[in-house]
Formats: structure tokens, sequence, C-alpha cells
């Protein structure tokens, strides 16, 4: 005997730059999954850029995103790596081309659509010593029923949900081997029920709003913003309890920052309400920064298909615009102030 996918098989037969987007599955069949989970991505490789002229200088920053496609996300796997950096594009060797003062927001949306429950086959069928199902891809002879075990025992053909596999199973009765163990078929999975988000009162963007590449223009740039205090370690965060990040070392929370530091992002731990990610010096021509995301990983698998989303705003001025920034950390501001007169 041969096993796939969970049932036994006799020798004779044959047998979802600014932003990642996940679609995901779990214990549901769509066209295209397989039990366990899908994870589909999209990459619109937004690279938003801001180009403007000030004080006799030009300025050309890109906000970059790397990360390798996965399918099938699961819990098991290993978290996703998916690095976001911003670059100043800028000729270092012209005179025209200016430093700038850059920081992100980071975002997140995830909505689940709960199952409704397996439906099983009203009578049980008969498992092997591992508990597989014993079945034929064939319609079953008697010698075949008697091999297996069961002489005399009706069959019927079933499309197993959990593997997928339909073929010929022996349907059990009172006394025999395993007979009281027997087990029923799961012949659906369930339908999901319609999506809810994880965080309240968040709407998913529709389809024709993420064709838009400008922020502020589009349903994903309402999505919720954190503080990276909350959106790493805050189990009162509901999505927390699905989904995990890494930031990187480069990412720092502002009651690390030590005088005369730059060259990392500082997210403001002493204020959740401020929702910015700081780069920490000027971003010169040619230069660019630490990532300030790492990785994503799923912790725990959702009970139903769901959508996730992580969306990145980015903001650059001119060192001269810095006093627009009027909600900046004080110790920040002195860094940068202090990076723009050395």
């Amino acid at each position: 005997m041969r096993q796939k996918r969970g049932i036994i098989m006799s020798k004779k037969m044959t047998s979802g730059y600014k932003k990642i987007i996940a679609l995901g599955m779990a214990a549901v069949i769509l066209t295209v999954t397989v039990i366990g989970g899908t994870f589909a991505w999209t990459d619109y490789r937004q690279h938003k850029t801001n180009e403007f002229k000030a004080t006799g200088k030009i300025y050309d920053v890109t906000l970059i995103e790397e990360f390798i496609p996965k399918d099938d996300w699961k819990v098991t796997d290993a978290c996703i790596e998916k690095e976001v950096r911003v670059k100043n594009m800028l000729n270092p060797d012209d005179a025209k081309s200016g430093p700038v003062l850059v920081r992100l927001t980071f975002k997140e949306y995830m909505e689940i659509a709960a199952q409704t429950g397996y439906v099983y086959t009203p009578d049980r069928y008969a498992v092997g010593e591992d508990g597989a199902f014993i079945g034929s891809l064939t319609e079953p002879t008697e010698q075949w029923l008697a091999n297996q075990g069961y002489p005399n025992h009706e069959y019927a053909q079933i499309k197993d949900a959990i593997s997928g596999v339909t073929a010929y199973f022996i349907k059990t009765k009172a006394g025999d081997i395993n007979g009281q163990y027997g087990k029923y078929i799961v012949t659906d999975t369930g339908v999901p029920a319609g999506a809810q988000p994880v965080i309240q009162g968040s709407v998913r963007a529709d389809v024709t709003s993420t064709a838009a590449h400008i922020a502020g223009s589009n349903d994903e740039c309402n999505y919720p913003a954190h503080n990276l205090a909350s959106m790493t370690g805050d189990l009162t965060l509901p999505i927390r309890e699905f989904v995990t990040w890494d930031n990187g070392a480069a990412v720092i929370p502002l009651s690390a920052l030590q005088e005369g530091q730059t060259g990392v992002w500082v997210y403001n731990d002493t204020d959740v309400s401020d929702t910015y990610v700081y780069w920490v010096g000027l971003l010169r021509p040619g230069q660019t920064t630490a990532d300030a995301f790492e990785s994503v990983g799923l912790i725990k698998q959702p009970d139903g298909t769901f959508y996730y989303a992580i969306h990145v705003d980015m903001e650059a001025i001119s060192p001269d615009e810095l006093p627009t920034w009027t909600s900046i950390p004080a110790s920040v501001k002195a860094a940068l102030e202090a990076a723009i007169k050395a």
C-alpha cells in the first residue's frame, strides 16, 4: 500500500515599495489553494519620489522596498524578508544636489473571514492502523474489499475535502475492525463568512484605489498607523495576535537615542500618538538609509480566509523645512539641527 494525503491507496491504483499585500487562507479551498493556508503576494513596486526645488538646490528621494515572495504562508514558515529603506537619488558630485531629512509612517490592515464549520458525511468510513482512510481510485471489486479486510461492505465515491482526493471509500459496520472507530469524511470545509477587520473601524482599500501611487490619494493611506512600540510588542493591538514584525537593529526607541548618535531610525516610545519613524541625520546625495524594516512573520494561523497589508508612507524635506515638522521630539530635532550645522 502507499499513502496519498492521508488516504491509503492500493498498489494497482493510479492516482498576496510602499507595501506588502498578503492574501491568506486557512482550512478553505479555492481554485488554486492547498489546505492549510495560502499566502499570495502582489508587489506594486510603488517607489514614491518627491522632487522639489528650494534654496537653489534640487532634491530627489526614493522609498525602496525589497522582499522575497512567499506562497502558502503558514505559522510554520520562517519570517518573510521585507526590506524598506530610503535613497537620495542625486549625484553627490553635483553641487546642486541637496541633502534631505526623511521620516516614515508604517500602517497595516488585516481582515479575517471566519469559517462556518466543516461538513461531514453521515456515515463513517474505514481507516487503517495509521488513521488514514482506506480508498481506491477505481471502483472496488469484492476481491479488493476482501483484501482490505472488509468483504461484503458497501462503499461510496466521495471527495475528501481535506486531502482533495476523490476515491471510493468503505462504509464501516458495527463490529468491524476499527468499525467503532471509523471516521467521518469532511466533504466541505465551510463557506467563509463576511470578512471583518481585525482593527475595528478600519476599511480595506478597494481595488481601484491601489492603482493610485501618491500618498494621501487612496484608501491605503487611511489604514491604521501605529507607533512602532505597538507594532512590535504591544499585544493589546489585535493584529499582534497573528503577525509580528522585525524592524532591524537600526530602528531604536527614542529613549535609547544617545547624544550625537546618527545613522539610525528612531520611533517615539515616549508618546505613542507619534506614529513617525525618523531618520536621524542628513541623507546626503548618493546615500541610502539603513533598513527601517526587515521581516514579517505569521505567528498564529487565522481561522479562515485572511487579508493582510503593510503600507509605508514616506515624507522627505529639505533641511530648511525642518520647522514644518512641528510634532518632532525635541531630542530628534536637536540631533537633526546638529547634523544640518555640521
